[in-house]
C-alpha cells in the first residue's frame, strides 16, 4: 500500500501493519527521548517565552536563564512569523546531572559518552513545558514543540511514520499482535483529530479484508 493522506498529512502505510508490541510508555519512559534537541519554530518559541516566570519555577536554577534556552541557527528558515528574522531555535542541550549516575540510569546510551538532555528536562525527568501547561489547566502539549509531542511518531520527508527508536524505548514486546497505529493513538488523535483516527482504523480494516485476513 502506498502512502495515503488523512487530514492533510501524509501517512506511512506501515502504521496499518500489525506488530507484537504494546505501549509501555507509562512504565518505561525515563525521559530518554529528551536526549538532544529538536527544531522549534519562532511561533513555538513565542509561546514558551510568554510563560517565562512560570517555567522558571519548575526548571533547575542552572536552566532558568532564558538566553540559554535556545540555540539559534540562522540558516534554518522559519516562515511562521512573517516579517521576523528567518531563524529557528532548538532547546539547548546540556549535561544533565541525574543522567551521570550509571546505576540510576543504566539503560541509556549516549553519543561520545556524554550525558546530555534537553534544557527543559527536569531532575525528575519530566518536561517543564508539559508540567507547567497542565498547571495552567491547558492541554499538556500546549507549550511543547511539534517534534516533541509527536514522538514516538516522526515526520520524515513530509510523511508521518513511527520513529524506529520507539521499539524498546516506548514499545515493549508482546505476545499479541496489534495495529501499529493503536500504539500511538494519543499522538495521532492530537495530530489528525478523532475523525482522522477513525479514518485510519477504517483503512486498516479494508486493508485486512483485501489481504484475506
Amino acid at each position: 500500500m502506498e502512502t495515503f493522506s488523512v487530514s492533510g498529512y501524509k501517512i506511512d502505510p506501515q502504521l496499518l501493519s500489525k506488530v507484537f508490541y504494546e505501549n509501555g510508555c507509562g512504565e518505561m519512559c525515563r525521559g530518554r527521548c529528551c536526549q538532544g534537541s529538536v527544531y522549534m519554530s519562532g511561533e513555538e518559541m513565542d509561546r514558551v517565552y510568554a510563560h517565562l516566570d512560570g517555567l522558571r519555577t519548575i526548571m533547575r536554577p542552572l536552566q532558568s536563564e532564558p538566553q540559554h534556552w535556545f540555540v539559534f541557527e540562522a540558516d534554518v528558515l522559519d516562515d511562521s512569523r512573517p516579517g521576523s528574522p528567518k531563524v529557528c531555535g532548538a532547546p539547548a542541550v546540556e549535561e544533565h546531572p541525574d543522567f551521570t549516575d550509571a546505576d540510576n540510569f543504566p539503560d541509556v546510551a549516549y553519543d561520545d559518552d556524554k550525558h546530555q538532555a534537553c534544557i527543559f528536562l527536569t531532575l525528575d525527568r519530566h518536561c517543564a513545558m508539559q508540567v507547567y501547561a497542565e498547571r495552567l489547566g491547558k492541554h499538556k502539549w500546549d507549550l511543547k514543540p511539534f517534534y516533541c509531542w509527536l514522538f514516538p511518531l516522526a515526520a520524515k520527508e513530509g510523511t508521518i511514520t513511527v520513529d524506529e527508536r520507539s521499539f524498546g524505548m516506548c514499545f515493549k514486546p508482546s505476545d499479541r499482535a496489534v495495529p501499529l497505529y493503536s500504539l500511538v493513538k494519543q499522538e495521532l488523535t492530537h495530530l489528525i483529530g478523532e475523525e482522522g483516527y477513525l479514518e485510519i482504523e477504517q483503512l486498516a480494516l479494508l486493508a485486512s479484508v483485501s489481504d484475506g485476513r
